[in-house]
């Protein structure tokens, strides 16, 4: 038996490299969507005073 690795085809790391480059992308469009900035208004009643 041969022990040898084979290296993956050239195809596969290019679609596992795609893959991750889309991933990457809907990371970063679902931060910069959904991050809520500053607050807006007043903070709750019942929040802990930190200032101290």
């Amino acid at each position: 038996m041969s022990t040898k690795r084979r290296k993956p085809p050239r195809r596969m790391m290019t679609f596992v490299a795609i893959i991750f480059l889309i991933a990457c992308a809907v990371a970063l469009i679902f931060t910069w969507t959904t991050h809520p900035g500053d607050p807006e208004g007043q903070s709750p009643p019942h929040a802990i005073d930190q200032s101290q």
